[in-house]
């Protein structure tokens, strides 16, 4: 099994795979307890980038390029079945590179304004340690009290997540023509960062139709709206 990927439950015939993108500084991990939810036949492939967890001896990213190309080549084996991308934040914009190489059945970004918006934001990529910190928790929500406080988890949170936030801040989508494949937005109503017209402004990227799904809570909603977010996935994945 590739080391890329987090299968929970492994299926021998699967008739649909998803690949779960994470957002900066997480692992597949964050996508694990979808694998017991999702409709029946439909395997989770929730993406172990380099840097982090049983990775965490590799060095991360710190480039779309390079890591685009790895996804996709540690993916092409697994797309002899139909399969649906999400991700969430950074994930959204690595989910939509690999989408314009690997077609997938549909596309979901989530917590992600379109491409072509800039960030309207002071970079963080580049700050010291604590005005990195302090930016990352004000604008997505802290990292948790017993994380922040233990200085051997933050020696490896910090890595992974600084890397994952310098492909965000460089990342300059390149021209090319619009998806093969229906898109679907997700966002959060309290998040600062995407809001519905952030969100909106897919629709221009697919030629196959677009729509968009809010949530009740901020940047980070996947685990408190875990429910509401699987209902908006199941039609998708039928």
């Amino acid at each position: 099994m590739s080391d890329w990927f987090i299968r929970p439950r492994p299926l021998p015939a699967p008739r649909l795979r998803l690949f779960c993108f994470p957002y900066s500084g997480a692992g597949g991990q964050i996508y694990v307890p979808w694998a017991r939810l999702l409709p029946a036949g439909v395997e989770l492939c929730a993406v172990q980038p380099p840097g982090r967890w049983n990775r965490r001896a590799e060095p991360a990213f710190t480039r779309m390029e390079p890591l685009v190309a790895a996804c996709v080549a540690a993916m092409a084996p697994l797309t002899d079945v139909p399969f649906v991308i999400f991700g969430h934040s950074l994930g959204a914009l690595v989910g939509y590179e690999v989408a314009r190489t690997l077609t997938p059945r549909h596309l979901v970004v989530s917590a992600r304004s379109g491409p072509q918006m800039t960030i309207r934001r002071q970079p963080l990529a580049q700050l010291d340690d604590d005005d990195f910190l302090a930016g990352i928790a004000s604008l997505y929500g802290a990292i948790p009290a017993a994380v922040a406080a233990d200085a051997e988890l933050m020696a490896l949170v910090l890595p992974p997540l600084r890397a994952d936030m310098t492909i965000y801040e460089n990342y300059v989508p390149t021209p090319g023509p619009a998806l093969r494949c229906p898109l679907s937005g997700f966002y959060g109503t309290r998040d600062a960062t995407c809001g519905e017209r952030d969100i909106a402004a897919w629709s221009e990227l697919t030629a196959l139709g677009f729509h968009s799904v809010p949530f009740d809570g901020p940047h980070l909603f996947l685990q408190a709206c875990q429910a509401q977010v699987l209902a908006a996935l199941e039609p998708i994945l039928l």
